[in-house]
This record gives C-alpha cells, structure tokens and sequence, in this order.
C-alpha cells in the first residue's frame, strides 16, 4: 500500500509519538546501560572485566554498520513495517542477551542486537516527520530529541540500580515488554500507511566492503587502550584493514550502479555541513560525559550509582526546553539557535576548568544542568537544518546516513579518542608530579615521618603519596580535556554561518 499524505492529528497522534519515542527510546538506553554492568557480567561468566567490554563493542559495531542501509532496507520492506520488524527483533534478541550462558553467546547475540536495532533511531525520526502537520514537525523533533539525549543519561544510573538489586539480565529483559508495546502501537496506527515498497539492487561486494570498514575501525579504538595502540599487532592489522577495506568502498561504491550509500546526500551543503557540526559537538559532549563519571569514581570515591546521578542533571534541560525550542526554530534563524549551543557549550566546559579534588555534588550537577540546555537548542536545530531540502525519497536514507556519522563518529570514534587523551595526558601529568616529588626529598622524607607519627606505615605513607599524585593527574587532565573542549565549540561555531539560511516553519 501507498503511504498517505494526510497527517495524523489528535489523540492517534499523541499515541503514535509515544510508541516511536518508546521503540527509539530502549534502543538508545541499551547502548549505555550494559556500561555500568560490564564488572558485574564479567563476573558471573568467569572472564576478564577487559574481556567483558566486547559487549559493549559487538553492539556498536553492528548498529553503526546497519545505520547507512536504513534507506534501502525501507524500500525493500516499507518504513513501518521495518519499524516493526526491528523493534520485535530487538525485544527478542535482548531476551536471548538474558539467558547468554557464557561470554561468547552473549558476543553473537549483543552483535545481533545491534543489527536489528540499527535502522530504530533514523526511522523513528522519519516516521514521526512523515506522519506530522507540517506546522507541527519541529514539535515532533523536539520530543524525538528529548528522548535521544536523556535515555544515554539514564541509562548509567538504571544499569547500576538493576544489576545492584536484581541481576544483570534485567538490563535486557526489561527491553522485552516496551520493545513489544511500541511495535504493536506502531502497527495499530500506521497500518495501511506504510511507504511503498521498491525491489532496488544493492551492491553487496560494497557492503562487505563497508562491514570490514566499520566493524575494524571500531574494535580498533574500544581495545586501542587495552592492547597498548600501535605497539599492538592486533591494532596494526586493524587499522591496515580498515584502510584497505574504506579506500575500496569509497572507490567501488561511487561506480557502483547498486551503492550502499548515496553520495549524491553530500552534494547539499547543508547536509554535509550540519552532519560535520553534528559530529563535532557528540564528540566533545559525548567525551565529557564518560570521562566524568571516570573522574568522580576514580579520584571522589563515588559509588557508581551517585556518579550517575551527578551527571544526570543534563538531562532536565532537554526536558524543560525542547517544546520551546521547537517554537524558536519557527521564529528565528537555526543557524543563530546553533550559535547559541555552541557557545553555552563552550562556557560549560571552561566552567568545568576550575575543577578539584575538594569539589562537591553540586560543583559537579550544575554546570551539567546548564550543559543540557545547550544539548536541546544544539541538536534540533541541526537535525532539521540538515534535513530539511532532502527530497521525500531520500529522507530515510539521509536520516540513516547523518546517524551513522553522528553516532559512528560522534560516539564511537570520539569516545575512544576523549578516553585516551585523558589516559595519556594523566600518565604523562603523573610523571611530572612524581619528577617534581623526587626534586623535593627532602620534604618528602619529612612528611613520611609525619604519618608515621600518626600511626601510618611506612609503605601506608607511600601509598597515601601515590593516592594523591593519581588523584591530581586525573584532575589536570580532565580539565584540559575542557580546556580543549570550550576551545573547540567557539572555533568550529563560525562554520554554521555558510549553512543556507532555514527556518522550520
């Protein structure tokens, strides 16, 4: 059948947002929740915590694959019964997560996991537009983007709470009943509006091509830390991989007559440019929000549950402001609003530069608090500023595309980079600290003795120094990990300007 034209209005509406917002919602949770339960998991299957972080990898590296082929998968199948599919196999393979008896099995189906999850975030997105007034889609973005930007927040503190008080498992088979509930609304109303359904050819030599691509790259950066980078053959091979195999693509997929992805996508510049300002600022907000909770365990003692909680303020921003951001892109130029992101971003951050070891719950949730409202003006804006000239029949797959970049990058890639600056800046901070230490012996030998005094010993004494010395290293290389961050925002915010000027109305 034919997708009709006519919007949905009223209560079906309302209906039809909560199911789409449902189904994006558990897909985006899953992604940070099994973070916090991977010592837990490790564990209980009798392997190593370094070993237990390919659950987290598995996923992304399946999930970034599927997301450029969301435009084709929509043609072959239709967009809501793709919607459909997806979040049914989501539910399914999470409950198979669950009952994973060893850590391979939970690799095969996390990897599964991700691969049906894949195309959730880009159609839920296009689902909500098509199916929207066209007065009324920046409403509809802005509920989307509520949801995109509080369930990572979330789901740190909710991975801690479930596995704390009833198991691991939990974490996946809670995806269960809302996977199935958000399908079956889906299909309540949107049965007899699905798009039209297209046998297009794809060039299945590029898509392995792209698998190769995506899936080295990815392993590269999650275990580059772990394997010690380029001293490693392992990442060697990888990176040699991802070279060969992205070279090949880039050529074979722009003569192909099948492409996986279309590149025509890149021909509009507000496409390229706001898919660029979109990855910039994921990959700076993405890397503060997993070096702080790092920081706050490692050199404040916080428990897991209360890190979360610290950095959950972001999340109220988004909550409060996203229904009147969606009234300001109908008012005023996108391109100002984004201006505004970027420097509140950059303020944020050079706030964050005052940071130490004696800073309290509120030194660190407040500057997040504010953070979040740079979140909802910034990401908006820019997904219906790259978005909104595309053509009805690409707009799946330029959805599919500005995600995979966005979270490929922005999350993936950026993550990887942000953890190991703050590691190599720490190391090299703590070698300082430990020079400066050795020039003062003196002093040193005097306060050692000192503890003794107090009743600490004299390897106690060393340790209390170490403590201290790693504490403050962490320290200084977060805050130039902010430093770098404010600088980055204000530089990379002139380039919005050669964006056509849109307005959402």
């Amino acid at each position: 059948m034919s997708e009709t034209e006519t919007p949905i209005r009223g209560f079906k509406l309302a209906l039809l947002t909560f199911a789409l917002a449902l189904g994006t919602f558990i897909q985006i949770l899953d992604t940070s929740i099994a973070t916090v339960a991977i010592p837990t998991i490790a564990g209980n299957l009798a392997v190593s915590t370094s070993d237990g972080t390919w659950i987290i990898t598995s996923f992304s590296a399946s999930n970034a694959i599927v997301l450029p082929l969301t435009g084709w998968l929509s043609s072959q199948l239709g967009r809501t019964r793709l919607f459909i599919i997806s979040t049914i196999g989501f539910s399914l393979t999470s409950w198979l997560c669950g009952i994973a008896w060893n850590l391979p099995s939970l690799v095969l189906f996390r990897t599964l996991q991700g691969a049906v999850a894949g195309t959730l975030i880009p159609l839920s997105q296009t689902l909500l537009l098509m199916n929207y007034p066209k007065n009324r889609q920046s409403f509809a973005l802005a509920i989307w983007t509520m949801v995109v930007v509080t369930a990572p927040v979330l789901g740190p503190v909710l991975g801690g709470w479930i596995t704390y008080d009833y198991g691991w498992e939990w974490i996946f088979y809670i995806n269960i009943p809302l996977g199935f509930l958000s399908a079956y609304l889906t299909w309540f109303i949107l049965k007899g509006r699905d798009s039209e359904r297209k046998k297009l050819p794809i060039d299945y030599f590029a898509l392995v091509l792209l698998i190769l691509s995506v899936s080295s790259l990815q392993i590269a950066l999650d275990k580059g830390n772990q394997w010690d980078w380029f001293r490693s053959t392992k990442v060697n091979i990888l990176f040699v991989t991802f070279i060969i195999s992205t070279t090949c693509f880039l050529v074979w997929n722009r003569l192909s007559k099948a492409p996986v992805i279309d590149f025509k996508l890149f021909k509009n510049l507000n496409f390229v440019l706001g898919t660029v300002l979109v990855t910039i600022g994921f990959v700076l907000y993405f890397g503060g929000t997993v070096l702080m909770p790092l920081w706050v365990q490692n050199s404040l003692g916080y428990t897991p549950l209360l890190a979360g909680l610290a950095v959950m303020s972001i999340g109220i921003g988004p909550v409060i402001t996203s229904i009147p951001v969606s009234r300001w892109m109908e008012k005023y130029d996108l391109r100002t609003l984004v201006t505004i992101s970027f420097l509140i971003f950059a303020a944020t951050f050079y706030w964050y530069t005052d940071l130490n070891t004696e800073v309290d719950f509120w030194g660190i949730a407040i500057p997040r608090f504010w953070q979040g409202f740079a979140i909802s003006i910034f990401f908006l804006p820019l997904v219906k500023l790259s978005l909104f000239d595309l053509p009805k029949e690409e707009l799946a797959s330029g959805s599919g595309v500005f995600n995979f970049i966005r979270i490929l990058f922005g999350g993936g890639i950026g993550t990887s980079l942000s953890i190991t600056f703050y590691n190599r800046r720490a190391v090299l901070f703590h070698s300082n600290i430990a020079e400066s230490i050795d020039a003062m012996r003196p002093e040193f030998i005097s306060w050692t003795r000192h503890l003794k005094s107090l009743g600490f010993s004299k390897m106690e004494a060393i340790e209390l120094l170490n403590d201290s010395v790693n504490q403050q290293s962490e320290t200084i290389a977060l805050i130039n990990y902010f430093w770098l961050s404010a600088l980055l925002f204000i530089l990379s915010s002139p380039l919005i300007w050669l964006c056509k000027k849109v307005k959402a109305a």
